[in-house]
């Protein structure tokens, strides 16, 4: 009688482990994709960051010429 029961739950958990596989494989696949764009923004971050920086130094020593009505404005 046993013996008998023991095969039954075997039968019936026979797929269980591939469930369980892609289960924890697409948390694990969501995971890193989530760490990997988190990675990418800061790195975009960082880049818009130097760009702004060095537009605002560029801009710092460009030469302004006074027009007939004494606006500034950029060579």
């Amino acid at each position: 009688m046993k013996k008998k029961m023991k095969n039954q739950m075997r039968h019936k958990q026979k797929g269980i482990a591939s469930i369980e596989f892609a289960v924890g494989f697409g948390a694990f696949f969501l995971l890193c994709i989530t760490w990997i764009e988190i990675g990418y923004l800061a790195h975009v971050s960082a880049v818009t960051d130097v760009a702004i920086a060095e537009a605002a130094r560029e801009a710092r020593w460009l030469p302004l010429t006074t027009t007939d009505k004494g606006v500034h404005k950029v060579l």
